[in-house]
């Protein structure tokens, strides 16, 4: 199956394949993808071979080198780092311990690409062609209600200088309302959250019972363009890839779908 669309290019190459985003690709500076399930394993903690051999091929193709990635130890927290080469202990392509309990990254370096990994959580790509800053943040439903992306936004302006009049914002293939299905404690946390959703399907769906429990289904991916907006960032300048994981759980791996095995789609994006 191709799942290219209007905002996105689905690339097969060299016996692996990835997702990037046709804006993005406007700016060759900028180096980044998602990828998809073929012959990629990006879902262990440790630097073995399997993940130095899935970084290598997507490095290959993309034209990167693995000693070049960082990626953080995420655990659902909006916690958000700078990172600056010369203050890193560099651990090859393991979690680096610097960046432990962190679920976004940010930089200006050259040279350096950041990852993320995730199953359904929403992975954001940021862009600043005027300050040439990038970052890179895993969101989930955990980080959603920590608003890690306003927090990013924050931090980008904050310490290099970003208007968010300039940022480019890109959201990967993650789980849509169809399937994000939720029960009264999270549904309550996110309105409470964001009175904005209340009664409105387009964020929040009333699903009746199952099971003799009331369900939800929430749209992290719409809840999340608000919360950009209104950090700042032009509604034209966020670009979404209009991609449900679980519908598409034959190219991407899903933790709905799969279970506690399923593998990890990893996302990156780097300065050339």
């Amino acid at each position: 199956m191709n799942l290219s669309n209007e905002t996105i290019l689905h690339t097969k190459k060299n016996g692996i394949e990835y997702i990037q985003f046709r804006k993005l690709l406007e700016y060759p500076e900028v180096v980044h993808a998602y990828t998809l399930r073929t012959n990629l394993d990006f879902k262990t903690r440790e630097d073995g071979a399997n993940l130095q051999e899935s970084y290598q091929k997507l490095g290959n193709s993309l034209h990167f080198s693995v000693e070049d990635v960082i990626r953080p130890a995420q655990s659902h927290t909006d916690k958000v780092e700078i990172v600056e080469t010369q203050k890193l202990e560099k651990e090859h392509i393991r979690y680096l311990k610097q960046f432990s309990d962190v679920d976004g990254l940010i930089t200006n370096e050259k040279n350096v690409i950041l990852s993320t990994t995730s199953a359904d959580c929403i992975a954001f790509l940021f862009f600043d062609p005027v300050q040439k800053v990038i970052a890179n943040i895993h969101s989930g439903w955990k980080g959603t209600l920590k608003q890690i992306a306003r927090k990013t936004i924050e931090k980008m302006r904050e310490e290099k200088h970003c208007n968010p009049k300039d940022i480019l914002v890109f959201s990967c293939p993650s789980i849509l309302q169809c399937h994000f299905e939720v029960d009264k404690d999270v549904a309550d946390a996110f309105i409470e959250t964001f009175p904005f959703i209340k009664g409105k399907e387009e964020y929040i769906k009333a699903m009746g019972e199952k099971q003799g429990k009331p369900k939800w289904n929430i749209d992290t991916v719409a809840i999340n363009r608000v919360v950009l907006e209104n950090a700042g960032i032009p509604k034209e300048n966020i670009v979404e890839s209009n991609i449900c994981t679980v519908c598409h759980k034959q190219e991407f791996h899903s933790y709905r779908a799969d279970g506690k095995a399923n593998g990890l789609n990893t996302a990156i994006i780097g300065l050339k």
